[in-house]
């Protein structure tokens, strides 16, 4: 791959002190948020003018990916040690495709996509000026969503309409239905559990609900915000938040496990944890005061 985009720094994955006893801040601040990435986590640090990976016992090293004066129009979504981002430039958007190499390569321009996904198979879906794409190649199938999910096989796209309403369109047979539209719903996600498919969605109403692909059922599981679904221990991680308005006033991480009620993972009213991930195990947040990432009890 070749191309070019801003600076990637790589810096130190170690524990700088403890928070309640239980959290370990790890040295690196301002982050917005943050995915699994190869060994470490790809982050955003506040503003978005540049991304940073954070990786385990490395020293800060730049990675010298330049984007000019493109600006980025999506969050990065990462599988295995390749990651794509949409990006904005003159007018218009384009998919960058990367890797921790430092290779790269874009697909584009379009007048507008969305934000890219991979299947099991690392292959890279988005939409483009109203159609869905696979590694730059239309699929013949018109889709105007701007944020998608897909399973690994790449069979179901699962998106939300222009009424937040729950979609899915099956890519073999072109069938494209309403899910559900008991909830406002947005950032939908397939997962497995137990060898069975399901959707992971966040609604308006504040809500996380898990959604069948095939019935349409649709279960509200809590109360809460930024889902993440841990495959490795079949939990859902989600944030329970309070605000005054403007500013977070307490949050913490919950985990919820279909079958069981959900707990509480921290309790530590001076640090408001955010969304929650995990990499190789180890739970970690981002505390929304400082965008320290932290590392997290064990569920």
């Amino acid at each position: 791959m070749t191309g070019t985009f801003s600076l990637l720094a790589l810096v130190v994955l170690t524990a700088s002190g403890t928070i309640d006893g239980t959290e370990d801040r790890l040295e690196a601040t301002g982050l917005s948020l943050a995915v699994p990435f190869c060994d470490g986590v790809l982050a955003v640090p506040w503003g978005y003018g540049e991304l940073l990976f954070i990786g385990p016992g490395e020293s800060p090293e730049p990675f010298p990916i330049i984007w000019g004066e493109a600006r980025p129009c999506s969050p990065p979504s990462t599988s295995g040690d390749c990651a794509a981002i949409c990006l904005e430039r003159q007018g218009h958007e384009f998919i960058l495709l990367f890797s921790i190499a430092g290779e790269s390569k874009e697909y584009g321009p379009y007048l507008e996509c969305g934000a890219p996904v991979f299947d099991g198979e690392g292959s890279v879906w988005f939409t483009a000026d109203g159609m869905l794409m696979v590694d730059g190649v239309p699929t013949g199938h018109q889709l105007d969503a701007h944020t998608i999910s897909v399973d690994p096989p790449g069979n179901i796209v699962v998106y939300c309409d222009g009424d937040d309403r729950l979609c899915l369109l099956e890519t073999e047979s072109g069938g494209n239905r309403i899910l559900s539209s008991c909830s406002r719903f947005y950032a939908p996600s397939v997962v497995d559990f137990g060898g069975e498919t399901f959707i992971i969605s966040s609604t308006l109403e504040g809500y996380i609900c898990m959604t069948c692909p095939r019935s349409g059922d649709s279960t509200r599981l809590a109360r809460g915000s930024h889902p993440f679904w841990w495959s490795g221990g079949g939990f859902l991680l989600y944030s329970v938040t309070e605000d005054d308005g403007h500013n977070i006033t307490s949050s913490e991480i919950w985990a919820h496990r279909p079958g069981w009620l959900p707990f509480r993972m921290t309790s530590s009213p001076s640090v408001h944890e955010i969304m929650p991930l995990v990499l190789n195990d180890v739970l970690m947040a981002i505390d929304s005061d400082t965008g320290s990432l932290l590392t997290l009890p064990q569920p």
